[in-house]
């Protein structure tokens, strides 16, 4: 079972702003890439392990194309702000949309195996990336702030 979280930002998410968030989040943590290097792994290494189990699983950042998607794949969504951050403009009351001139990327962060240790990594790491990248969070649609 997984669960998603979904970073809506106006800076691209790139692998140093991931990196950053796992240092504050999950100091002791490592990537590794999966083998069509689409999606990054977040483990913990353990000894006697050879192949730890991901705890996340993170895509890579796609720059959304059309200004009204977000809303569209996301109805309802529950956006959680990062302080001093400011919700991208998609998802602000009334907005009615992205202003064709705002850049807008898209990253998914899953939480896999035991939600009760990986959704709150998960979510951490979601503020984490969204403060270093000017963005919100989506929560998962079972999830509270």
């Amino acid at each position: 079972m997984s669960s998603d979280w979904v970073v809506i930002s106006r800076q691209e998410q790139t692998h140093e702003v991931l990196i950053a968030a796992l240092l504050e989040v999950m100091p002791e943590s490592s990537l590794r890439t999966t083998a069509d290097e689409t999606v990054l792994e977040i483990v913990v290494e353990s000894a006697g392990v050879e192949e730890p189990e991901p705890l996340l699983a993170v895509e890579l950042p796609r720059r959304v194309q059309n200004p009204a998607e977000p809303q569209r794949l996301l109805p309802e969504a529950n956006v959680s702000a990062v302080q001093g951050v400011d919700v991208p403009l998609a998802f602000t009351e009334g907005a009615g949309g992205v202003p064709s001139g705002e850049v807008i990327w898209w990253q998914d962060i899953h939480a896999l195996g035991d939600l009760q240790v990986t959704g709150p990594l998960a979510n951490q790491v979601a503020h984490a990336v969204a403060g270093r990248s000017e963005g919100a969070v989506i929560l998962p649609r079972r999830a509270a702030a």
